[in-house]
């Protein structure tokens, strides 16, 4: 109950704690790469490793009421709409990394059930798609954790990014909305030596 707590605190911090937008706040155009000053970009690193754990803790709370699984979406966009009642803010689903790209969700994950994970504290949940000009990208791990990771990190991530999970339920069609979660076709196991 106090993670659930926590997390819909810091989900709904997102539209007082970091000022979305552009790297040049109040001029209406998007930065460009190699034109913006140090602490420009750093504010701009630090508000986008926010974005990226809201989203991640967004995700778990919703994963919270589904049992604890993944919904088998079919794309980022589908789960984004599903995560939105838990975050109440689009804002918190994007980068603003200079070059542009977007959160990325790590599709092999749809339809699983997360502690069924040997390395959550390694699987990205969602990703950047793009890098920053310093080479790194923004990474949520599943256990929420948010952080840059070099390219040799990311590439030692890369085989996390196609876990042949086991899938529950069917996926959802693009335009469906949210369906229950799975029923587990497993009866309950009955106790020896008492009643019910």
């Amino acid at each position: 109950m106090k993670l659930f707590v926590l997390a819909v605190s810091l989900v709904s911090l997102s539209g007082i704690a970091f000022c979305q937008g552009n790297a040049h706040a109040g001029t209406g155009q998007r930065a460009k790469p190699g034109k913006i000053s140090p602490p420009t970009v750093t504010a701009a690193q630090t508000a986008t490793l926010s974005n990226l754990k809201q989203t991640g803790i967004a995700t778990m709370i919703l994963m919270s009421d589904y049992d604890d699984m993944i919904p088998y979406v079919q794309s980022t966009s589908q789960l984004y709409k599903f995560l939105m009642p838990y975050s109440k803010n689009e804002k918190v689903f994007k980068t603003i990394n200079p070059p542009g790209g977007q959160f990325q969700f790590n599709m092999c994950l749809a339809g699983s059930l997360l502690n069924t994970l040997e390395q959550a504290s390694q699987t990205p949940l969602f990703y950047e798609t793009k890098v920053w000009p310093d080479g790194k990208r923004g990474v949520v791990f599943t256990d929420t954790h948010a952080k840059f990771v070099t390219k040799e990190e990311w590439d030692r991530l890369q085989p996390l990014l196609k876990l042949k999970l086991k899938k529950h339920g069917k996926p959802i069609k693009v335009g469906d909305p949210l369906p229950s979660p799975p029923v587990d076709p497993t009866p309950p196991k009955k106790k020896k030596g008492g009643r019910g």
